[in-house]
């Protein structure tokens, strides 16, 4: 199934709840919301995940993230 969608094809529709809505054809409407946008990120992995260093029964803090970030970076520039 192909679909093939251009300017004049596609109306919107509105927006309803923050979830804008075009209509695409008789069977096909397309939804968005600007929140949603981390998830489309995460899945084409635009931005790199850094794994935390936990202990076990450790709970995740803030202080974690920054570690875990600062290691991504020195790994990113090859460090």
């Amino acid at each position: 199934m192909t679909m093939d969608y251009e300017p004049g094809n596609i109306n919107y529709q509105g927006k309803d709840s923050g979830v804008h809505r075009w209509q695409v054809d008789e069977k096909t409407t397309l939804y968005w919301h600007p929140d949603w946008l981390h998830i489309a990120e995460d899945m084409t992995g635009l931005h790199k995940r850094a794994e935390l260093e936990l202990e076990p029964g450790e709970q995740a803090s803030e202080q974690h993230a920054h570690k875990a970030v600062e290691k991504l970076a020195k790994t990113l520039r090859g460090e």
